[in-house]
Protein backbone atom coordinates (compact mmCIF):
# COMPACT_ATOMS: atom_id res chain seq x y z
CA UNK A 1 0.00 0.00 0.00
CA UNK A 2 1.48 3.24 -1.33
CA UNK A 3 1.45 6.03 2.03
CA UNK A 4 -0.40 8.86 1.48
CA UNK A 5 0.52 12.44 3.13
CA UNK A 6 -1.26 14.12 5.78
CA UNK A 7 -2.17 16.73 3.70
CA UNK A 8 -4.25 14.26 0.83
CA UNK A 9 -5.78 12.67 4.64
CA UNK A 10 -7.31 15.61 5.20
CA UNK A 11 -8.97 16.42 1.96
CA UNK A 12 -9.63 12.79 1.46
CA UNK A 13 -11.60 13.47 5.52
CA UNK A 14 -13.21 16.68 3.58
CA UNK A 15 -14.88 15.06 0.42
CA UNK A 16 -16.43 12.02 2.78
CA UNK A 17 -17.47 14.70 4.88
CA UNK A 18 -19.29 15.90 2.12
CA UNK A 19 -20.34 13.37 0.44
CA UNK A 20 -21.73 11.34 3.14
CA UNK A 21 -24.10 13.94 3.80
CA UNK A 22 -25.89 13.65 0.08
CA UNK A 23 -28.74 11.16 -0.43
CA UNK A 24 -29.32 12.18 -4.43
CA UNK A 25 -27.17 9.68 -6.47
CA UNK A 26 -26.75 12.38 -9.26
CA UNK A 27 -25.52 14.94 -7.18
CA UNK A 28 -23.28 12.31 -5.11
CA UNK A 29 -21.53 11.75 -8.50
CA UNK A 30 -21.10 15.49 -9.40
CA UNK A 31 -19.93 16.64 -6.07
CA UNK A 32 -17.66 13.85 -6.44
CA UNK A 33 -15.87 14.35 -9.27
CA UNK A 34 -15.75 17.84 -8.46
CA UNK A 35 -14.19 17.39 -5.30
CA UNK A 36 -11.70 15.08 -6.68
CA UNK A 37 -10.42 16.94 -9.05
CA UNK A 38 -8.97 19.29 -6.29
CA UNK A 39 -7.29 15.95 -4.43
CA UNK A 40 -6.12 14.55 -7.99
CA UNK A 41 -6.12 17.10 -11.17
CA UNK A 42 -7.78 15.69 -13.91
CA UNK A 43 -8.82 16.94 -17.34
CA UNK A 44 -11.83 15.17 -17.93
CA UNK A 45 -13.78 12.08 -16.89
CA UNK A 46 -17.09 10.70 -15.74
CA UNK A 47 -19.03 8.51 -13.01
CA UNK A 48 -21.69 6.63 -14.69
CA UNK A 49 -24.05 3.67 -12.90
CA UNK A 50 -24.80 0.37 -13.81
CA UNK A 51 -27.87 -1.43 -14.28
CA UNK A 52 -27.07 -5.42 -13.67
CA UNK A 53 -30.55 -6.72 -13.81
CA UNK A 54 -30.24 -8.44 -16.66
CA UNK A 55 -28.61 -11.65 -16.78
CA UNK A 56 -25.23 -11.74 -17.98
CA UNK A 57 -25.62 -8.11 -18.84
CA UNK A 58 -24.11 -4.74 -17.32
CA UNK A 59 -25.78 -2.07 -18.79
CA UNK A 60 -23.58 1.37 -17.51
CA UNK A 61 -25.86 4.59 -17.78
CA UNK A 62 -26.35 7.97 -16.63
CA UNK A 63 -22.82 9.61 -17.12
CA UNK A 64 -22.34 12.55 -15.05
CA UNK A 65 -19.19 14.85 -15.65
CA UNK A 66 -17.95 18.60 -14.69
CA UNK A 67 -15.81 19.00 -17.53
CA UNK A 68 -16.87 16.81 -20.32
CA UNK A 69 -19.62 17.97 -23.15
CA UNK A 70 -22.47 16.13 -23.63
CA UNK A 71 -21.30 15.36 -27.78
CA UNK A 72 -18.43 14.21 -25.81
CA UNK A 73 -19.94 11.40 -23.54
CA UNK A 74 -22.47 9.96 -26.19
CA UNK A 75 -19.86 9.90 -29.11
CA UNK A 76 -18.19 7.54 -26.48
CA UNK A 77 -21.56 5.46 -25.58
CA UNK A 78 -22.59 5.08 -29.06
CA UNK A 79 -19.65 4.86 -31.04
CA UNK A 80 -16.30 3.91 -29.24
CA UNK A 81 -17.44 1.81 -26.37
CA UNK A 82 -16.84 -1.89 -27.81
CA UNK A 83 -13.55 -0.72 -28.67
CA UNK A 84 -12.39 0.81 -25.32
CA UNK A 85 -9.27 -1.32 -24.33
CA UNK A 86 -10.26 -1.40 -20.96
CA UNK A 87 -14.17 -2.37 -20.88
CA UNK A 88 -13.28 -5.77 -20.07
CA UNK A 89 -12.56 -4.86 -16.42
CA UNK A 90 -15.86 -3.18 -15.87
CA UNK A 91 -17.10 -6.44 -14.18
CA UNK A 92 -16.39 -8.86 -11.61
CA UNK A 93 -17.49 -9.24 -8.21
CA UNK A 94 -14.93 -7.01 -6.56
CA UNK A 95 -14.06 -3.43 -6.82
CA UNK A 96 -11.51 -2.53 -9.59
CA UNK A 97 -9.38 0.67 -9.30
CA UNK A 98 -6.51 0.79 -12.46
CA UNK A 99 -4.04 2.48 -14.19
CA UNK A 100 -4.43 2.28 -18.09
CA UNK A 101 -0.72 2.90 -18.65
CA UNK A 102 -0.07 -0.96 -16.68
CA UNK A 103 -2.52 -2.71 -18.95
CA UNK A 104 -1.36 -1.84 -22.34
CA UNK A 105 1.53 0.06 -23.93
CA UNK A 106 1.93 3.62 -25.37
CA UNK A 107 2.52 2.19 -28.98
CA UNK A 108 -1.00 0.21 -28.24
CA UNK A 109 -2.94 2.63 -27.25
CA UNK A 110 -2.01 5.41 -29.91
CA UNK A 111 -3.17 2.55 -32.49
CA UNK A 112 -6.14 2.08 -30.91
CA UNK A 113 -9.52 3.43 -32.54
CA UNK A 114 -10.67 4.86 -28.83
CA UNK A 115 -7.63 6.94 -28.73
CA UNK A 116 -7.29 8.20 -32.26
CA UNK A 117 -10.77 9.21 -33.03
CA UNK A 118 -12.00 9.65 -29.18
CA UNK A 119 -9.26 10.54 -26.94
CA UNK A 120 -6.66 12.27 -28.89
CA UNK A 121 -8.85 15.09 -30.60
CA UNK A 122 -9.67 15.99 -26.45
CA UNK A 123 -6.24 15.79 -26.43
CA UNK A 124 -6.32 13.31 -23.61
CA UNK A 125 -3.52 11.05 -23.26
CA UNK A 126 -3.58 9.07 -19.79
CA UNK A 127 -6.41 7.61 -17.69
CA UNK A 128 -7.32 6.23 -14.64
CA UNK A 129 -10.68 4.42 -13.02
CA UNK A 130 -12.36 2.32 -10.90
CA UNK A 131 -15.66 0.30 -10.69
CA UNK A 132 -17.97 0.50 -6.96
CA UNK A 133 -18.68 -2.96 -6.43
CA UNK A 134 -20.82 -3.88 -3.00
CA UNK A 135 -22.06 -7.32 -2.03
CA UNK A 136 -21.09 -8.71 -5.21
CA UNK A 137 -23.08 -6.10 -7.20
CA UNK A 138 -21.62 -3.54 -9.50
CA UNK A 139 -23.00 -0.30 -8.89
CA UNK A 140 -21.00 1.89 -11.55
CA UNK A 141 -17.70 3.43 -12.57
CA UNK A 142 -15.61 6.31 -12.89
CA UNK A 143 -13.18 7.25 -15.98
CA UNK A 144 -10.74 9.99 -15.36
CA UNK A 145 -8.23 11.52 -17.96
CA UNK A 146 -5.01 13.56 -18.17
CA UNK A 147 -3.26 15.35 -21.10
CA UNK A 148 -0.25 13.99 -23.26
CA UNK A 149 1.30 16.99 -21.93
CA UNK A 150 0.73 15.86 -18.15
CA UNK A 151 2.62 13.33 -15.84
CA UNK A 152 0.66 10.28 -15.79
CA UNK A 153 -1.65 9.15 -12.61
CA UNK A 154 1.13 8.67 -10.44
CA UNK A 155 0.70 5.41 -7.34
CA UNK A 156 -0.45 7.93 -4.73
CA UNK A 157 -3.56 9.01 -6.89
CA UNK A 158 -4.13 6.12 -7.58
CA UNK A 159 -4.55 4.76 -3.66
CA UNK A 160 -6.64 8.11 -3.32
CA UNK A 161 -9.06 6.88 -6.00
CA UNK A 162 -8.77 3.72 -4.34
CA UNK A 163 -9.77 4.86 -0.88
CA UNK A 164 -12.38 6.99 -2.29
CA UNK A 165 -14.02 4.16 -4.14
CA UNK A 166 -14.56 2.01 -1.00
CA UNK A 167 -16.45 4.80 0.59
CA UNK A 168 -18.27 5.47 -3.05
CA UNK A 169 -19.21 1.73 -3.52
CA UNK A 170 -20.10 1.37 0.54
CA UNK A 171 -22.72 4.61 -0.47
CA UNK A 172 -24.18 3.50 -3.59
CA UNK A 173 -24.73 0.27 -1.84
CA UNK A 174 -26.57 1.74 1.04
CA UNK A 175 -28.83 3.72 -1.13
CA UNK A 176 -29.67 0.66 -3.33
CA UNK A 177 -28.84 -2.32 -1.54
CA UNK A 178 -30.68 -4.21 -4.61
CA UNK A 179 -28.65 -2.77 -6.99
CA UNK A 180 -29.60 -0.02 -9.65
CA UNK A 181 -32.20 -0.39 -12.08
CA UNK A 182 -32.57 2.24 -14.89
CA UNK A 183 -36.33 3.13 -16.02
CA UNK A 184 -37.76 3.51 -19.93
CA UNK A 185 -35.72 6.96 -19.95
CA UNK A 186 -32.64 5.54 -18.93
CA UNK A 187 -32.48 7.38 -15.68
CA UNK A 188 -32.19 5.55 -12.60
CA UNK A 189 -35.08 4.25 -11.42
CA UNK A 190 -35.60 5.28 -7.65
CA UNK A 191 -35.16 8.65 -6.30
CA UNK A 192 -37.10 10.85 -8.71
CA UNK A 193 -40.36 11.00 -10.55
CA UNK A 194 -41.45 8.89 -12.48
CA UNK A 195 -42.79 9.17 -16.07
CA UNK A 196 -46.28 7.24 -16.96
CA UNK A 197 -45.95 5.08 -19.43
CA UNK A 198 -47.58 7.62 -21.79
CA UNK A 199 -45.19 10.26 -20.90
CA UNK A 200 -42.96 7.82 -21.59
CA UNK A 201 -43.98 6.59 -25.44
CA UNK A 202 -43.76 10.34 -26.03
CA UNK A 203 -40.21 11.26 -24.68
CA UNK A 204 -39.24 8.10 -26.55
CA UNK A 205 -40.63 9.84 -30.24
CA UNK A 206 -39.42 13.22 -29.43
CA UNK A 207 -36.15 11.50 -29.47
CA UNK A 208 -37.12 10.27 -32.97
CA UNK A 209 -37.52 13.76 -33.80
CA UNK A 210 -41.09 13.86 -34.25
CA UNK A 211 -43.05 17.08 -33.45
CA UNK A 212 -46.33 17.24 -31.14
CA UNK A 213 -48.50 17.55 -34.39
CA UNK A 214 -46.99 14.01 -35.39
CA UNK A 215 -46.86 12.95 -31.78
CA UNK A 216 -50.76 12.74 -31.64
CA UNK A 217 -51.21 11.75 -34.82
CA UNK A 218 -49.01 8.44 -33.82
CA UNK A 219 -50.46 8.05 -30.10
CA UNK A 220 -54.05 9.35 -31.66
CA UNK A 221 -54.42 11.99 -29.31
CA UNK A 222 -54.92 15.72 -29.73
CA UNK A 223 -51.90 17.66 -30.03
CA UNK A 224 -52.67 20.19 -26.99
CA UNK A 225 -53.25 16.25 -25.36
CA UNK A 226 -49.45 15.88 -26.19
CA UNK A 227 -48.61 19.56 -24.81
CA UNK A 228 -49.76 18.47 -21.54
CA UNK A 229 -47.80 15.63 -21.52
CA UNK A 230 -44.50 17.07 -22.83
CA UNK A 231 -45.02 19.97 -19.68
CA UNK A 232 -45.39 17.01 -17.39
CA UNK A 233 -42.49 15.12 -19.11
CA UNK A 234 -40.26 18.74 -18.55
CA UNK A 235 -41.68 19.37 -15.06
CA UNK A 236 -40.44 15.62 -13.72
CA UNK A 237 -36.80 16.01 -15.62
CA UNK A 238 -36.09 19.41 -14.55
CA UNK A 239 -35.09 20.26 -18.31
CA UNK A 240 -37.43 23.58 -19.90
CA UNK A 241 -37.27 22.63 -23.86
CA UNK A 242 -36.36 20.31 -26.32
CA UNK A 243 -33.30 20.66 -26.62
CA UNK A 244 -32.37 20.55 -22.55
CA UNK A 245 -34.78 16.79 -23.24
CA UNK A 246 -32.22 16.18 -25.63
CA UNK A 247 -29.46 16.77 -23.66
CA UNK A 248 -30.69 14.72 -21.07
CA UNK A 249 -31.33 11.70 -22.94
CA UNK A 250 -27.99 11.89 -24.93
CA UNK A 251 -26.29 11.60 -21.05
CA UNK A 252 -28.55 8.84 -20.30
CA UNK A 253 -26.92 6.86 -23.63
CA UNK A 254 -26.06 3.77 -22.02
CA UNK A 255 -23.05 0.94 -22.74
CA UNK A 256 -23.84 -2.85 -22.29
CA UNK A 257 -21.05 -5.48 -21.17
CA UNK A 258 -21.30 -8.99 -21.66
CA UNK A 259 -20.47 -11.36 -19.05
CA UNK A 260 -21.42 -14.25 -20.63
Amino acid sequence: MVELSDGAWRRIDDLLFDLYAINDVFELRKRFMAGFKELVPYAKGFFDLCDCSESGRYVFFDPVSVDMTDDELLSYYRTYEPVDYVAWLFSGDEPVVYRDSTLVSDEARERSVLYREWMRPMNIHFSMGSTQVANGTIYGSVTLFRERDAADFAEDELECLAVLNRHLSALLARAHPGGLRRDATGRPAAGRPELTEREQEIVALIAEGMSNQQIGLRLFISENTVKKHVKSVYHKLGVSSRHQLMAALYRDAAIVVDTE
